[in-house]
């Protein structure tokens, strides 16, 4: 029921709004495009600073012109979620 409950349904889907219902161990990556029309490059800027201040461990990559997929990005995107997770799913230390 988007078309009638745009503004609530958004709501409920924002990350930056449920910040608060995270476990403060839960690490948080951030890729932002700065060209992504859907998701403004500011929203992660303020999620990312709300991170901060409760203290959670996180990273905030922004893509310079990049979409809201990144999809000039993808070897990149890849690496990073892939370093990401064996450093906080497996235990594995990420390759230097």
């Amino acid at each position: 029921d988007y078309a009638t409950r745009a503004k609530e349904t958004l709501e409920q889907r924002s990350p930056l709004l449920a910040i608060d219902k995270l476990d403060r161990k839960t690490p948080v990556l951030i890729l932002q495009g700065s060209a992504d029309t859907r998701v403004p490059a500011k929203d992660s800027l303020a999620m990312a600073g709300r991170l901060q201040d409760l203290g959670m461990t996180y990273k905030l990559i922004i893509y310079p012109n990049g979409d809201h997929g990144l999809s000039t990005f993808r070897e990149d995107v890849h690496k990073q979620l892939s370093m990401w997770f064996r450093t906080y799913l497996s235990g594995e230390q990420p390759p230097r």
